[in-house]
Parts: C-alpha cells; sequence; structure tokens
C-alpha cells in the first residue's frame, strides 16, 4: 500500500470574533502571545503516533504579508498510525466554567464585610471612606442589592423595594437645610437607577475591564462613573477593572476617572443557587389510583 503523508501549514490572521453565543459577546485575538498557556492546544489519541502526527505553534514574528501578529500552525498527519490513532487542534475560550458560561454570569452582591466598598486618593488605598461592619446593617437594603450578568449578554439592577439612596438623589431628607452625608438612606429606588430600563453588559478579559451599558446601569454605586459622582456616565456606559478569585466566587470591582486618579472599590460575592429538589414539571401518574379520597391517611 503507498504511505501518504498529509503536512499542513496553515496562518491564522489577527482576527475578532464577535458571536451572539449563549453567553454574551466574546472577542478573541491573535495580536500577541496569551497570556494563558492553554489558550492553543492540541490532543493526540492513545493510539497515535507522536514522532508521525504533531501540532506546532508559533507567532511570526518577521511578518511580511501577513501582518503583524499573525500566528502559525504547523500540522502533520499521517495515514500509517495505529487503529482510531488522531491528532486535533483546539482553541479555548479563557476562563470558561464547566458549563460554558462566562465566569461572571449569573448574580452578585456586596460582600458582607467591612471594606466591601471605599475610595481613597490612589489604586489600593481607601483611605477617604470605606464602610465598616455596621454599615453592612445599617446599608442592608444596598448589600442585598443584586447585580446580574446575564448569559444572554443583557445586565440587571435587581434593587427590590428599597435601595440605598443618597443626597445627590433625594435631597435634603432630614429637613436641616443641608444636603449632606446625613440625608442618605433606605428607601424606594429612583430613577433612572431603579433597574427597570434594559441594559447590557461585555467582558473584555485581556484589558480586565467589565462594561455596563444602559440608562441608569451601574455597580456598586449608581453615583460612580468614569468621570464624575452625578450618576450621568457619558453615553449611560460604564466601565469598570476587575478580579476574579481562583473558585470565580468573589470580585474585585475598581474605577477611576472621575477625580484625578482617585479609585472606588467594591467588593462582590456570587450568589450561590441551587435547584430545589421540587423544581421541574409534574404530571398525574398515568395509573390506577393516581387519585383517590377516604376517610384517614392512607385510606
Amino acid at each position: 500500500m503507498k504511505k501518504m503523508v498529509t503536512t499542513l501549514s496553515v496562518i491564522l490572521m489577527p482576527f475578532c470574533l464577535f458571536g451572539q453565543l449563549d453567553y454574551g459577546q466574546m472577542i478573541n485575538n491573535f495580536d500577541a502571545t496569551p497570556a494563558d498557556p492553554n489558550y492553543w492546544g492540541y490532543d493526540a489519541s492513545e493510539n497515535s503516533d507522536s514522532t508521525l502526527s504533531f501540532v506546532n505553534e508559533s507567532y511570526v514574528s518577521d511578518p511580511v504579508s501577513e501582518g503583524a501578529g499573525a500566528m502559525q500552525l504547523d500540522y502533520s498527519a499521517h495515514n500509517i498510525e495505529g487503529w482510531g490513532g488522531y491528532a486535533k487542534i483546539y482553541h479555548l475560550y479563557p476562563n470558561l466554567p464547566d458549563d460554558g458560561t462566562p465566569a461572571l454570569s449569573g448574580a452578585w452582591k456586596l460582600a458582607p464585610i467591612a471594606g466591601a466598598l471605599g475610595v481613597g486618593p490612589g489604586p489600593g488605598d481607601y483611605s477617604w471612606w470605606s464602610n465598616n461592619e455596621g454599615d453592612v446593617t445599617t446599608r442592608a437594603c444596598l448589600f442585598d442589592d443584586e447585580y446580574v450578568f446575564n448569559a444572554d449578554g443583557s445586565f440587571q439592577n435587581v434593587l427590590g423595594s428599597e435601595t440605598w439612596i443618597e443626597g445627590w438623589q433625594g435631597g435634603d431628607y432630614n429637613e436641616d437645610g443641608t444636603i449632606d452625608w446625613q440625608d442618605e438612606h433606605c428607601g424606594s429606588p429612583i430613577a433612572p437607577h431603579d433597574g427597570t430600563n434594559p441594559a447590557t453588559w461585555s467582558v473584555d478579559e485581556t484589558a480586565g475591564t467589565i462594561t455596563v451599558s444602559g440608562l441608569g446601569a451601574y455597580l456598586g454605586l449608581s453615583k460612580v462613573h468614569n468621570s464624575g459622582e452625578d450618576g450621568s456616565p457619558v453615553d449611560n456606559t460604564i466601565t469598570y477593572s476587575y478580579s476574579l478569585s481562583a473558585d470565580g466566587n468573589n470580585m474585585d470591582v475598581t474605577i477611576s476617572g472621575f477625580n484625578g486618579d482617585a479609585e472606588w472599590i467594591f467588593r462582590f460575592v456570587k450568589v450561590q443557587t441551587s435547584d430545589p429538589i421540587l423544581s421541574g414539571t409534574w404530571k398525574l401518574a398515568p395509573i390506577a389510583g393516581a387519585l383517590g379520597v377516604g376517610p384517614g391517611p392512607g385510606d
């Protein structure tokens, strides 16, 4: 039998993939070697011959027509391997849990701890103000608010009947003639920051940012955005920096640009959900005795 050898070299141009997939917008590119070593990979089956089938990946350092950042994959496969032998190339979207949705998907709340939100003169310094343990109770209407990143790319502020109202929203609440921190209180959400308007979210994992877009959409405190603290972001869009814990259940969100180098931090915990054992659709069993009545239990 004549032996056949197939060798394939592929040049991948820098590009972006935009998808209306089950988990909102994805953007992947090949502008530089990814920090995640599992970004690209390949598998060789137990029956494959590693000396015959292989995948080599490299980045074009001296591009001509390919363009900057092009990736090259050299793939070789032979038909003389054992039964069932194969080698395959695959691309991984980083930070996806087992169910295929981005790690941010789901509902989040401010962590019920001291320092869950704070502000200071620069990154990592929140000395101007941060909440204490007592504030978790005093501001319970804030700590129970949910920030929901839906898998379809939509975003929700779920505030319930009350949230934390500040003086810039509610005016002179204590009627002392001055609008200041003493006017802050739990009260009915005030439009447009009441969660009733449609909004979206997107994430740039390379830059480590989350963007929420929509009238009144926000994370942490409604007043804070990239150019001020008045609740009126440009184009109703706010971009935050974020970092996730290794288990994906805790997230620190920071934002700056509203006052020189000053920075706000919001520490979130993921809302854990579990399906009750009775969840689902039920029908009467199609059998004799599926329903009945009698003088007592079991009769």
